[in-house]
């Protein structure tokens, strides 16, 4: 441990020493100023010379002692460079407290403790893989939290679909009855086709025969009854006369052709009009209990995502004292 061998003169409590009011006074300017002269020297203002000179000595060495963790003693030589080192860590105490009180965060890439590079305070890591966040709201100041990887709620999936089928397990059918509400018709216009056209001929008849007649003189006939035969006489009854035989030929041919419908069919070509709107209730039984195993395709691995942003790795010290 340091020493400070820079002890204090005539500091105690009575000491014999000029008071300061005294020694700033008009009676000892001129020693003050151009020193001691020769011949008898009161004590007081000796000692407080020598008192002064050895005050800022042992301020020195305490400074030396606790900034510089040297020992200080009479020699300027050695005691000089201890001073400055310990004005040194002064000015890093001072500066540090005020830029980097305790609770402060350092950042450097170098590995080096702030406590060993400044040569001040307390120092700890604040963890590898840490980022800092501004406390506030349910971030409490210095808590610790967060995770490097985060897999999914059901409730943080985006909305998705799946395709799934199932197997025919339980054929079965179902019988099922409407009933006949809604009675209504229908009506419609319709035209059919000419398909099946077609004629009848009139055909022919011939009818052959004949018939006597008595008649005086000749007989003359026309169409189909005309005479043939006029040459024969007789006598029938007592009137007299000609006995003629009447021939016909009644054979005719008719021209033309008449229309007749046949066996055939006709297209029906038309619309029904929708009147009577309705409905039908209809019951279905409900045989057939059975069961299906839905199989519903998936994909995805169920890996944890990064939530780690581009980074730049730095050391993080937080001082404690």
């Amino acid at each position: 441990m340091a020493t400070n061998r820079l002890l204090p003169f005539a500091n105690g409590t009575g000491a014999n020493v000029t008071p300061y009011d005294e020694w700033a006074g008009d009676d000892y300017e001129s020693v003050v100023q151009k020193g001691f002269k020769s011949g008898i020297a009161k004590s007081a203002p000796m000692n407080r010379v020598w008192a002064q000179g050895a005050t800022a000595g042992n301020v020195i060495g305490e400074l030396v002692k606790n900034f510089a963790g040297k020992d200080a003693d009479i020699d300027a030589a050695d005691l000089y460079p201890k001073f400055v080192e310990a004005l040194r860590q002064v000015a890093k105490t001072s500066v540090l407290d005020v830029v980097y009180p305790v609770g402060s965060i350092y950042v450097s890439t170098v590995a080096t403790n702030p406590a060993t590079l400044f040569g001040v305070g307390t120092w700890e890591r604040i963890g590898a893989g840490r980022c800092l966040i501004d406390a506030g709201g349910d971030f409490a100041p210095g808590s610790t939290g967060g995770a490097e990887t985060h897999s999914l709620t059901v409730n943080e999936m985006p909305a998705h679909n799946h395709v799934g089928s199932t197997d025919s397990a339980g054929a079965h059918a179902h019988d099922a009855t409407a009933d006949s509400a809604g009675a209504h018709q229908h009506w419609m216009s319709l035209t059919t086709g000419t398909a099946g056209g077609h004629n009848h001929t009139r055909g022919s008849m011939e009818i052959t025969g004949g018939f006597r007649v008595w008649t005086r003189g000749k007989a003359n006939g026309w169409g189909a009854f005309a005479m043939s035969d006029t040459t024969k006489p007789g006598l029938k009854g007592g009137s007299g006369g000609t006995e003629v035989t009447q021939n016909f030929n009644a054979s005719r041919t008719w021209t033309g052709s008449t229309s007749w419908n046949g066996d055939h069919t006709h297209t029906v070509s038309g619309n029904v009009n929708s009147a009577g709107a309705h409905t039908h209730t209809v019951s279905m039984k409900n045989a057939g209990v059975h069961t299906h195993t839905v199989t519903v395709g998936y994909t995805g691995g169920s890996e944890a995502f990064s939530l780690r942003n581009p980074y730049l790795a730095v050391y993080m010290w937080k001082r404690t004292a």
